[in-house]
Parts: structure tokens; sequence; C-alpha cells
């Protein structure tokens, strides 16, 4: 098939459905800021991963976060924090890293305004505990090794011998404990109405529109050439 013939024939048909793709974006857009199609807000919350200090061998001070912010940032994509939360079908949570820092960008999208603050609130919320939940267990830790640290010294002073370097690793082991910075909320829940872009909608609507014309034509050929080798084949 001639591919600028068949367009040529089928001209009015894409014009048509060119027209009728506009104007059905063109009724969904005024059909959302008139309530009819409900619209979307989202909610957007900025969290701040912990971390602590720690010293190494050449005297250097290291900082590490509590939690890997792109581990943290995948558990909120896969919904692992979902469970317990009032998120329902259709709502839409996303994570993402602030630039290279320690902040974690978080927007949930919902038809109900109210339900997107709530649970951005629930999730902020579930987040943070578990970062203080990772934080308690560190701090177990390193108290577990002060105790150990100090119970080394207390033995080896009563035989005589130095304890330099472990009282520097005591001395490191608290300095941890006092570095220690809590995951916050920084900023939000913030909730915006979810506005579409007009021209992209509309020049999105005129593309479908044209490729639905494109299919129709090309289906109203295929048919007439079947039709009329059908009325060949009885002759």
């Amino acid at each position: 098939m001639n591919l600028v013939k068949i367009t040529a024939r089928g001209k009015k048909i894409i014009l048509v459905c060119f027209v009728i793709g506009l104007l059905v974006i063109a009724g969904m857009l005024v059909l959302k800021n008139i309530g009819i199609i409900p619209s979307t807000y989202e909610a957007v919350s900025v969290i701040e991963v912990g971390y602590v200090d720690w010293g190494g061998v050449d005297g250097t001070v290291n900082r590490a976060a509590i939690e890997a912010p792109d581990e943290l940032v995948g558990k909120i994509n896969y919904g692992v924090f979902n469970k317990g939360t009032n998120l329902n079908p259709g709502d839409i949570v996303s994570a993402s890293i602030v630039l290279d820092t320690r902040m974690i960008e978080i927007k949930v999208s919902s038809k109900s305004q109210e339900r997107a603050k709530g649970y951005s609130s629930d999730l902020v919320s579930a987040v943070l505990l578990e970062q203080d939940d990772l934080l308690e267990s560190y701090k177990n830790q390193i108290n577990q090794k002060i105790a150990r640290a100090e119970q080394t010294m207390v033995k080896f002073t009563a035989m005589g011998q130095q304890v330099s370097g472990i009282q520097l690793r005591d001395f490191d082991l608290h300095n941890q404990l006092d570095s220690i910075v809590l995951s916050s909320l920084v900023d939000g829940p913030n909730v915006s109405h979810n506005k579409q872009n007009i021209i992209s909608m509309l020049v999105i609507g005129a593309v479908l529109g044209i490729f639905i014309g494109f299919v129709v034509i090309f289906i109203k050929e295929w048919w007439n050439k079947n039709k009329s080798r059908a009325k060949e084949a009885r002759i």
C-alpha cells in the first residue's frame, strides 16, 4: 500500500480524529477544573537521615548515616512502610534523594487532600520510628563495647599493664555516642493541587487523535480491498 496515497485519501478522517482528540482532552481539563473529575493532590515531605561520627585509625573523623539513604529510598518505594497505614488503591508514593545529601523527599499523590496529607504523616512517622529503632540498636552495641573496654582496663590496670590504647578506644566510643544525630522531619507535609500542564495535555490529545486516524484509514483501506477481492471472486 502506498502510504502517501492512503494518507491523502484519509486526510479528512485524520483531521476529524485530531479535532476529537483535542476536544476530549479539553473536556477532561474543564471537568477537572469544575470538580466533576477528581483532582490529584500531592503531599511532599523531606526527612534527613541521622548520622554518627567515629574516629579513624589515622585520627580523621568519619561520618556515617544511620542507614544508607539509597537503601531507605528503595524501602519506601517498594512499600515496606505501607503496612498499617491508610494508603488506598490509586494513591501513589515515591521517594528520592535530594541531590547528593542525606535528605530524602517523599511524595504522596492522592485524589483526596486529607488522605494525601494523612498518609504522608503516617509514612514519615513510620520511617522515623524505624530509624529510632536502628539508632537504639546501634547505641546498645556501643554501650556493650564501652562496658567491655572498661572491664579490660580494670583487669589490665590490676596486672600493672599499660591501658592507653584501650583508653583511646573507650574515648572514641563515648565520642560516637555524643555525636549521634537523630533522623528528623525537615519539611512538610506540604499539600498542593497537582495541576496538569494544559499545553502538554493538548499535544498528547492531538498526537493520539492523529494516531487513531491513521489506524482507522488503514483498517478502512484493508476492508475496502478485501471487499473488492470478494466481489471479483464472485464474478
